[in-house]
């Protein structure tokens, strides 16, 4: 690979400069462009050198050119129809897997990468907005677009049919604009130059999460009555007016430019800037609604663009004091009158964006962290719980030698591959699947089969769900055979020598110690990562403590009544309380 870039530059630099020297301007144009283009995509290599060095924080792993075009394209993310695609209540009329290619064993072999569907004619659009078959996603669209539809009659898996409604392209634009350009575009540009009603996030209504401007007669148009307000929500940090002060100072700049300059060619070259980074954004993102947390974040050069804008409007003030007044005069009355706008957006903004004394994540992450007893496994939900911890650990060094689990990546393969090996002080986890059993398209879901009325030994279970005999699956003519629990009801029998040497239990509490842990898993089956946890559990034997930071959250496997409250972590422990709440959980 070095060869190659080296071939290649050495070619573009020999081409620069023989072009130049021949006074060939097109082609050294071309030439010199290509050449920044590629000096901007190398950056990538970054990804690809870091990866391959293996850090202990190594989202995707990224190490290879499938890997790496996987982690560009944002695959984890799932797909989203742009310009052709399928509405949220479309049937599915085929499927098929997609392929990639894996590194194994020092070569690149096929394995699954994705399964694409296919869906009904019928209920695919262009420019399609709505097409998340969530529940609560689709209550959102039939919110947002006032959704009546078309009916249209579609056959049924047990030969009957029903009528489903197709929503119409107008109410496809009306989400569109309604929700995707209005909610999550033109209210973030408001918050950044009228003024922001909280911080709270809003999915739509007036509580929360709105532009305001600080005038109430225009506020009431759109909030209701102002006068109203309670003490709280007239002195939230977060309620910042500007009066609409640098949006108008933004349109002068716009005026400016173009009725006084006429200079269109910087003004295009601006729009397309605002444009591409904000609009464009919007319809390539393609949101679904209620999301995570608000996305303002996603189209800040946007908003940067405007203020070029508001630049020229000060220009655009200066020169008109110039026609009255002398140079020094104009510059002093320019720069008075339109101080006040960064003025008053630095006054609202102070409060509300002084990080000084903020220490609740780390703090948060250094109480979970030192909850837990030496050499833990500690399992957390999603970003917000893992990204502190990681941070406390990476940075500040505080207790590198527990391993931070997030359920949220478990069920994937690159992460359970890297828990399988040494992180900073921490041992490898005690995983029995080998990469094959766990590879993407293998045991994403785990179903569960009451075919046996009892309790089974944990470590049988998995050793029934990882086997690749066919009389351990479900076998479905013209379908891939199917990886099942044979129950729902778990037992671990507990080594209560084992469990009083590692201090699990505290001797004092050792006529506590139940002679096995019996649990029952919720519903219809378990996720990869779920697997993944019962594979750890099942092959610890009590070696390392295991923890969570939320007995409810993504790991939520059944053994709430075996987990004890240790400052803010949640042990398991064979110790079986009943639980009632978030809580009161075990002991």
């Amino acid at each position: 690979m070095i060869f190659y870039f080296v071939l290649l530059f050495g070619v573009l630099a020999y081409g620069i400069y023989s072009s130049h020297r021949k006074g060939k301007v097109i082609l050294n144009t071309v030439l010199v462009g290509v050449t920044v283009i590629l000096i901007g995509y190398s950056s990538y290599m970054m990804i690809l050198i870091r990866a391959s060095a293996n850090t202990p924080i190594n989202e995707n792993n990224p190490s290879n050119s499938f890997s790496l075009i996987s982690y560009l394209n944002r695959e984890q993310y799932g797909d989203r129809p742009l310009v052709y695609g399928q509405y949220f209540n479309a049937p599915v009329t085929d499927s098929k897997d997609l392929e990639t290619w894996i590194p194994k064993n020092g070569k690149y072999v096929k394995g699954y990468s994705k399964t694409e569907y296919d869906f009904d004619e019928r209920f695919k659009t262009i420019f399609p907005r709505m097409y998340s078959n969530q529940p609560d996603h689709v209550a959102e669209y039939k919110k947002w677009a006032n959704i009546q539809g078309k009916p249209v009659s579609v056959n049924t898996r047990d030969g009957g049919t029903e009528t489903r409604y197709v929503p119409t392209f107008g109410e496809n634009l009306l989400f569109f604009f309604r929700y995707q350009i209005g909610h999550m575009y033109v209210r973030y540009f408001m918050w950044n130059f009228v003024g922001r009603q909280d911080d709270v996030q809003s999915h739509g209504g007036v509580e929360n999460g709105n532009w305001i401007s600080g005038i109430k007669p225009i506020d009431s148009i759109f909030l209701g009555n102002q006068d109203n307000l309670t003490d709280e929500m007239k002195n939230h940090p977060s309620r910042n007016t500007y009066y609409f002060l640098p949006l108008i100072l933004g349109l002068l700049g716009i005026y400016y430019q173009l009725m006084v300059k006429k200079d269109k060619r910087n003004f295009w070259v601006i729009f397309m800037l605002f444009f591409l980074t904000g609009i464009a954004i919007v319809v390539y993102l393609n949101q679904y609604p209620l999301q995570p947390r608000e996305r303002d974040y996603a189209y800040a050069g946007s908003f940067y663009a405007f203020t070029i804008w508001i630049g020229l409007g000060v220009l655009a003030v200066y020169e008109w004091f110039r026609k009255k007044l002398k140079e020094t005069p104009s510059a002093i009355s320019a720069t008075a009158i339109c101080m006040v706008v960064p003025l008053i957006m630095g006054v609202e903004n102070w409060d509300d964006h002084d990080r000084s004394g903020r220490y609740i994540a780390r703090d948060f992450a250094y109480n979970y962290l030192n909850s837990c007893e030496p050499n833990a496994i500690l399992f957390t939900n999603g970003d917000n719980d893992t990204f502190p911890l990681w941070y406390a650990q990476e940075v500040e060094g505080i207790r590198p030698d527990i391993r931070i689990v997030n359920l949220s990546l478990l069920g994937t393969d690159w992460y359970i591959d890297q828990m399988k090996i040494k992180c900073n002080q921490s041992e490898p986890l005690p995983i029995s699947m080998n990469h094959d059993q766990y590879v993407m398209g293998n045991r994403d879901i785990v179903y569960v089969v009451n075919r046996l009325n009892e309790a089974i030994e944990l470590k049988q279970l998995i050793n029934f769900v990882l086997s690749d005999d066919p009389a351990r699956k479900l076998m479905i003519p013209g379908e891939k055979p199917i990886d099942y629990l044979p129950t729902n009801r778990i037992k671990l029998t507990v080594d209560k020598a084992k469990v009083l040497s590692t201090a699990t239990v505290k001797q004092k509490d050792a006529n506590l110690i139940v002679d096995s842990m019996e649990w029952t898993i919720k519903g219809q089956y378990i996720t990869k990562s779920a697997l993944a946890i019962l594979d750890i559990i099942a092959n610890n034997n009590w070696e390392r403590p295991v923890y969570f930071v939320s007995p409810f959250g993504d790991g939520d496997i059944g053994i709430a009544d075996y987990l004890q409250h240790e400052g803010f972590a949640y042990r398991l422990v064979p110790i079986k309380s009943n639980s009632s709440d978030y809580l009161n959980v075990s002991r």
